[in-house]
């Protein structure tokens, strides 16, 4: 599942050294930290304000042209990335000889470079990148970059991948509309515009991708986690200044007029035969969980009885979808999230309108990453009763990075769990066979302020939730 998302073009401030950087991993091997119910959590990936990426000692290397040498930088501080915050524990050195591997088999030899330490190891990956520099006429930069990243890339978990410029913005979670169509990106020291929405409220701000955010309405965005970043853009209630740098002595403001957002929800709400409350949350981000107490407090009694449609939801933050889990349940333990150092705990709170409703949650093949969890969580502890179609598997939490020279690296750095066991496929539940019902019209209206929206009652699995919570068994 992604974590944010949430990734296209800002340098990272200073590349790491081979030997700072294994300094850096001497800590890996802590014991683990266990972090009850975060009310501070950063992004699993960041680094601390001011922790700087050392730069590489080009002195004790041999001179390569300029293409060559901002390859090898990049490979770098790629390499770095994966050691410091993948789940799986990887080495500097190792990572850079399967990216030298990778490198000479593109060239034309497939000789496996013989295990080396220190500055032996750059020094043949610029060996590898020179071979495959002269192999290939029209080589460029981003092809060395990219050959040598997914060859590094190649033994990690399902997730992790290097995605050039292009590729990221295709395959990156949507921005959802209450982010004024901005979406951001990690970087040092300052998070970057990644992508603006066309006719969004940032593209008529004149946003550009590449800039870099220093402050949201006067709070300094250094040192924040995605998550904090995006739900101050989500949850303030009048215009938002942007605090905006594209160059080191380029700096301006600009305002984001909450007037301009489309009137469109994250959360799809019907009325369904007036005595079921119908949600369809699509991305689930730092609005799902608020818009779904709102729908319910408008409901009423209506509210007794909901169906939970997340067959088409496209995942999105982790703990916004702990939040919307919350919802549900009155009290215990709703998931954890291991990293490789530490364990977060997510626990229930009591007083949400939803924890005592009767609910059907439906999914699908096309309920992706957060979107599972919810619904595994909600099955698991028996709190809903689960139709439609099985899901995939999906235990892993991922976090985007963009790096120098375009590209962004999705990164798998934490797998989510129910207790002591990995989060598991959902299988929709058995229900007994019933005789069969009439099959008369479903009222369908949409919530009390949330616009029209499409009708759902004739689908058919919708159809068959209302009915079956109809029943008097159902009732809690």
């Amino acid at each position: 599942m992604t974590e944010i998302v949430n990734a296209p073009l800002q340098p990272l401030r200073s590349l790491p050294g081979l030997l700072l950087t294994l300094g850096l991993l001497i800590g890996c091997s802590a014991p683990l930290r266990v972090i009850e119910d975060p009310t501070d959590l950063r992004v699993v990936g960041e680094r601390p304000p001011g922790t700087p990426l050392a730069t590489d000692d080009d002195s004790a290397l041999p001179k390569l042209p300029p293409t060559l040498q901002s390859a090898r930088q990049r490979l770098l501080g790629i390499a770095a990335l994966v050691a410091n915050y993948s789940l799986v524990e990887r080495r500097v050195p190792e990572l850079l000889q399967h990216a030298t591997q990778a490198l000479r088999e593109e060239s034309g030899s497939s000789t496996a470079p013989e295990p080396q330490r220190g500055d032996r190891v750059t020094s043949q990956l610029d060996a590898a990148l020179t071979a495959r520099w002269k192999a290939g006429r029209w080589t460029s930069e981003d092809d060395l970059v990219a050959t040598g990243a997914r060859g590094m890339l190649a033994g990690l978990p399902t997730g992790t991948t290097y995605f050039r410029r292009q590729e990221a913005i295709l395959h990156a979670l949507r921005v959802p509309e209450e982010m004024f169509g901005v979406r951001l990106g990690m970087a040092v020291p300052y998070p970057v515009i990644l992508s603006v929405e066309e006719g969004s409220s940032a593209a008529l701000a004149f946003i550009s991708p590449g800039e870099e955010v220093t402050d949201i309405s006067g709070q300094p965005t250094s040192g924040k986690s995605l998550g904090e970043l995006y739900e101050q853009l989500a949850l303030e209630r009048e215009d938002v200044t942007l605090g905006l740098r594209s160059g080191p002595e380029y700096n301006r403001r600009v305002v984001l007029r909450r007037s301009s957002l489309a009137l469109k929800s994250a959360l799809q709400c019907r009325l369904l035969d007036r005595k079921v409350l119908y949600l369809k949350p699509g991305q689930i981000g730092p609005g799902s969980a608020g818009q779904a107490r709102e729908a319910a407090v408008s409901a009423g009694d209506m509210a007794a009885r909901v169906i939970l449609d997340l067959r088409e939801s496209t995942g999105g933050y982790l703990d916004s979808g702990v939040a919307l889990v919350d919802q549900f349940l009155e009290r215990g333990r709703i998931v954890e999230m291991r990293m490789r150092d530490k364990v977060i705990r997510w626990n229930a709170r009591p007083g949400d309108p939803l924890e005592r409703s009767a609910t059907v949650v439906l999914v699908g093949s096309r309920t992706e990453e957060t979107a599972i969890m919810v619904a595994a969580v909600l099955q698991s502890l028996k709190r809903v009763t689960t139709l439609g179609d099985p899901t995939t598997e999906d235990t892993h939490v991922t976090t985007w990075f963009w790096l120098k020279g375009g590209g962004a690296l999705r990164l798998t750095v934490a797998e989510v769990m129910l207790g002591s066991s990995p989060l598991p496929r959902v299988v929709p539940d058995p229900l007994p066979p019933r005789a069969p019902l009439s099959e008369q019209a479903i009222d369908d209206t949409p919530c009390p302020g949330s616009g029209e929206s499409g009708a759902v009652a004739s689908d058919p699995l919708v159809a068959r939730a209302v009915r079956f919570l109809a029943e008097p068994s159902t009732a809690r």
